[in-house]
Parts: structure tokens; sequence; C-alpha cells
């Protein structure tokens, strides 16, 4: 790292203390363009370079919430969160100079509620990335006038996602986006999800105990048992998406309120983590350790399957965004 990229971290530090707001920069090298990234919401290692291991101390989310829009986290960042840890981790597809098209955010409602949020803006259409930070946005917006005027946490959450979906079909440029919701109430949650963005609940011994449906024809068709998780990740039309925020037609699937476990471990994210693991991979690398190592963990395993995945694992170049919660 260059004198002036430690001054501007320095800087960032300061500024992220003060105002809850982190910005940090990336240096250009062979196969990247220098690029701006905005983060809300305190860094928990806002000067730590790549191939440094994060620390392990969980920072407290600000009222205010952490949202990460268009931007790559210095490997996973570990955040306490609705009487528990959450760690994100965020990363744009391998090879590519656009901007990362997902967009994530932790949303505290009180001490021990909150929302989980990925929204994965749809390749292929224009302005992806826009439409995921418009989910991101307008749930905030929904937060903050529904607690005013004291509506549940479920509701406000089907109110952001339906105003996301308004704003972005007004926008009028063909945009879209999914996005998946895991509602934290009291040691009980709850998923939405929206499109092929999804939710994943497994116990310490590495039972499955939720895999939200995908909203595709291969999605319906897992979950009818006319396909096996296995052929389903390698079918070729895997990624048409028929439910999307930015559609007149747009649902969301709203699950059942389930306790959790101390050990239970909360997944939420983007198709392109559930596109390089089975769900089956997913629960044993997540259903126990310290959640950090555990993300810092499959950070590298899907990123090296992108790049040179072998024969027969799953392996798609995508963008890829994860949340994972576990009570304390």
């Amino acid at each position: 790292m260059t004198r002036r990229a430690l001054s501007q971290s320095r800087r960032s530090c300061e500024k992220a203390a003060a105002t809850g707001v982190i910005e940090s920069r990336v240096e250009p090298n062979n196969d990247r363009k220098n690029k701006r990234e905005v983060m809300n919401g305190p860094s928990p290692h806002p000067t730590n370079p790549r191939g440094v291991r994060a620390r392990s101390s969980a920072v407290p989310v600000p009222a205010a919430g952490v949202h990460v829009l268009g931007a790559e986290v210095e490997g996973p960042a570990s955040y306490a969160f609705a009487g528990g840890e959450v760690v994100l981790f965020t990363r744009r597809c391998p090879g590519v100079e656009r901007a990362n098209e997902d967009a994530c955010a932790l949303l505290p409602w009180d001490d021990d509620s909150g929302a989980l949020v990925v929204a994965d803006g749809v390749g292929g259409h224009p302005k992806g990335g826009d439409a995921a930070a418009l989910v991101i946005d307008s749930l905030c917006q929904a937060l903050v006038a529904g607690k005013r005027a004291e509506k549940t946490l479920r509701d406000c959450v089907l109110s952001g996602i339906e105003a996301a979906n308004g704003r972005v079909l007004e926008g009028g440029r063909g945009s879209m986006t999914t996005v998946a919701v895991a509602l934290i109430c009291a040691g009980r949650a709850r998923p939405i999800h929206v499109g092929d963005s999804g939710v994943l609940i497994t116990g310490q011994r590495g039972r499955l105990k939720l895999v939200t449906t995908f909203h595709s024809p291969v999605g319906y068709a897992v979950e009818s048992g006319l396909l096996n998780e296995e052929d389903a990740v390698h079918h070729q039309e895997r990624h048409v998406v028929s439910n999307v925020v930015g559609s007149p037609d747009m649902h969301m699937e709203i699950g059942s309120l389930r306790p959790l476990g101390r050990r239970d471990t909360v997944l939420v994210a983007s198709d392109g983590f559930f596109d390089n693991l089975l769900p089956d991979e997913v629960a044993e690398r997540i259903r126990k350790g310290p959640l950090l190592h555990v993300a810092t963990a499959l950070d590298a395993e899907i990123s090296r399957r992108m790049v040179c995945g072998l024969e027969g694992q799953p392996s798609k170049p995508d963008d890829v965004t994860s949340l994972l919660f576990r009570l304390r």
C-alpha cells in the first residue's frame, strides 16, 4: 500500500469514527481500474490490506445500520447485531471491470431484532446495481417511517420491498433485482425473498432447517422433486428468474417465524453464493467454528471455484454477497 493510500485510510478511519461513514479507495493494478467504494457504518477493519487477517472483534452496528452498495469489503467483516453476531462479505465477479451489482445491509430495529438484506441486480439488464441499491434505500426509509407509525418490523420490510418495486418500475429503464431478507426477532428468524437470492438455516450438526425456493423454473423443479440440487446447479436454464423486483407481477414469499437454536447459523446470500456451493456443502461448512473464520474460508473457496473449479464442482463466476448470523 502506498503512503498516499495509508494516509487516505487513516483519514477514512477518523471520518468513520466521527460520522459513521467509511470511504475506501482501491489502488489500480494491472487488471483493475481505480474505483471508489462507499460503505455506511463504521468499518470493522478500514486499514486492513488484502492478505491480512480481519480482526475478530465484532463492531456494534450504528442506529442507521450498515449499507454496502456496489462495493467490495476487504475480507469478511464482523458486527454485533440483534443479539448475535453477523459476518458479511461481498466481492464483484472476478475478471470484470464493472462495479459489483450486489448490495447488502444490516438494518437494526431494536436490541434483539433487525433485518439482514441482500439484493442482487439482475445481469443482462441495465442498471441492475442501481435497482439493488434502491431496495436498500427503500427498506431504510420504510423502517424509519414504520417506527414512527408503530408498525411491526415485518410490515415495514414488506412495505419497503413494495415501494422499491414501484420506484424501479417508475425509473423506466428495465432494471431489475432480486432480494432476500432474514428478519431476526428476539431469537427467531423469518425469511422473505423475491427471486433467486435466498435464505438458509442450519443447525450445529449440519441439519438443514430451511432452504428457500428459488423463484425460477429450475428452482420450482427442485422444490417439486423433478430435479436434485446437483443437477439443478448445472442446469442450462438455472439463471432464468421468474420473479424480480422491477416487475408489475412481483410477489414476495414470506416464511414462518421459527425459533433459532443457540448454535444455529442463518445465511442470506445472492445467487453467486449458491451457484458455487450446494446446500449440503454450505451446511457442512457453516455449522460450526467462529463465524469470521467460517466466512473467510467460504470467501476463499468460492473465489477459487469461480476461477478454477474442479470437475463436477459447481463453478460460475458472478458477484457474490453473503451475511452469516448466529445468536450469542
